[in-house]
Formats: structure tokens, C-alpha cells, sequence
């Protein structure tokens, strides 16, 4: 069998191109955190199957933690998570990308916590116009590390976003990193959500967890499964990338 391919280069040495990809159709956003400010570089495919370099989107907040890029979606929008932004409380930008030219739409901030470090863009999820964040930091007082998801709708052409739906793992077990990746899919008119929780496995007999959420219908997500390695292995990093399946 013969596979055609091309390899994709950065022009930024060094700069830790490929961290997250997010492919639709003929385009490919690939981040470049390591940079000054971080880097997301826009490929498209033109109709001979050749990709070629269109633009460069650098972080609109100026200098980062190096952390802008760490995550990315991509469909009618591009998502770039930046969760070491604002001193680890993390910030989420949303660009339009209609034919490859980039324009900022919206910033969300992180959640609001008591302390920094919420991390939130850890991971980003796209599903139509509905947006899945992942926040594994610390949400509550006293170094409390909850972690979160939020939901919302990216409410294109109409506004801001507007946030849906907050699911908080449903133990509210510290430390469990809940959040740290999250996936969107749906099959028919039902939406499923995967949050990953790699910390679970911190304590001795514990493995890392991932949870699986369906939409209610009415905007609410609701838990349906809890998902674990068969082993009992510590700082196994199970749910580190979570990936779930349209059926």
C-alpha cells in the first residue's frame, strides 16, 4: 500500500511545533507554544492534495507563560486554549478562520476561583457551536483541586458565547484533575461528552478515571458512566487524552 504524504515544518526553531493539531476538512491548526508568545500555524490543502502555510496566529495578549497553543479545536471556528495565561487561571480565544484568514471573535476568561491556577483551556472540545473547556487546576480555597468543564455555545453571529452548563466531576474529589481533557461527539440528537481525570490515580489503589456525560436535551449534562483501567498501577496517567466515537 502507498500512502502520499507531507510533512509539515514550522519556521519558529524550537518551538515545540505539533503540542495540539485540529484538522477540518482541508485546513490544519497546529500550535507552537514554545515561542516567546506562542504560535498557531493555519495549513490548507489546495485541490492538488499540496498544504501550504497561510497564516500565523500569535497569542493577542502579547508575551504568555508559553502555554498559548496548548490546546486546539477547530470547525466553523478555531479554539486555542492558553492555560498558563493570567498566571495559571487561563484564558480561551476563539478566532474565525473563513478561508484561512484570522480574526479574533472572542476571549473567555477562566472560571472564577479563589486562588490561581485553575488552568482552564487545559483542553478544548468543538462539537457544532458547542464548546467543551477543560479546567483541572485548583477552583477552590485552601489548594483545593476540583477541576471543572464548562459548556458553552459560541453563539456564532449572534454575540459572546454563552455559557450552558458547568459539570463538575460528580465526587468533587480534590486532586483528581478532572477536566484535564475532555472530547464531544453525537449520534442522532444525542451529544456525549468524555472529561478525563488523570489525577484519580495520585493515592495509593487509585488509577485515573474518565467520565462520560450525555445531554439531557435542555442544556444540562448528566453523568452516565465512570470509566477505569483494569490495573491497579499508580502514575499510570489513564484519561491524560480522551477520544469518544459518534455511536
Amino acid at each position: 500500500v502507498t500512502v502520499d504524504f507531507q510533512e509539515l515544518v514550522s519556521t519558529s526553531g524550537g518551538s515545540k511545533f505539533g503540542t495540539a493539531v485540529a484538522v477540518d476538512g482541508s485546513m490544519v491548526a497546529i500550535s507552537a507554544p514554545g515561542t516567546s508568545e506562542g504560535i498557531v500555524h493555519i495549513f490548507m490543502q489546495n485541490e492538488w492534495g499540496d498544504w501550504h502555510a497561510i497564516d500565523e496566529i500569535s497569542n493577542p495578549m502579547g508575551p504568555s507563560s508559553g502555554q498559548f497553543g496548548a490546546s486546539l479545536a477547530l470547525g466553523d471556528v478555531l479554539v486555542i486554549g492558553d492555560p498558563g495565561a493570567n498566571s495559571g487561571d487561563g484564558v480561551v480565544h476563539i478566532f474565525d478562520v473563513v478561508g484561512g484568514a484570522a480574526s479574533l471573535i472572542a476571549t473567555l476568561d477562566g472560571p472564577i476561583h479563589v486562588e490561581p491556577g485553575g488552568n482552564f483551556g487545559n483542553d478544548v472540545a468543538l462539537l457544532g457551536t458547542t464548546l467543551a473547556i477543560g479546567a483541572p487546576g485548583p477552583l477552590g480555597g485552601a489548594g483545593a483541586v476540583v477541576g471543572r468543564v464548562s459548556i458553552y455555545d459560541i453563539n456564532l453571529g449572534k454575540g459572546s458565547p454563552v455559557q450552558l452548563d458547568v459539570v463538575i466531576e460528580g465526587g468533587s474529589r480534590e486532586l483528581s484533575q478532572f477536566g484535564f481533557s475532555v472530547a464531544l461527539s453525537e449520534s442522532g440528537a444525542t451529544r456525549a461528552l468524555a472529561a478525563g481525570m488523570p489525577g484519580m490515580d495520585l493515592m495509593p489503589g487509585d488509577h485515573g478515571t474518565v467520565e462520560v456525560y450525555r445531554d439531557s436535551g435542555d442544556g444540562q449534562w448528566l453523568l452516565e458512566a465512570s470509566l477505569a483501567p483494569d490495573t491497579t498501577t499508580n502514575m499510570d496517567g489513564f484519561g491524560a487524552a480522551v477520544g469518544i466515537g459518534g455511536e
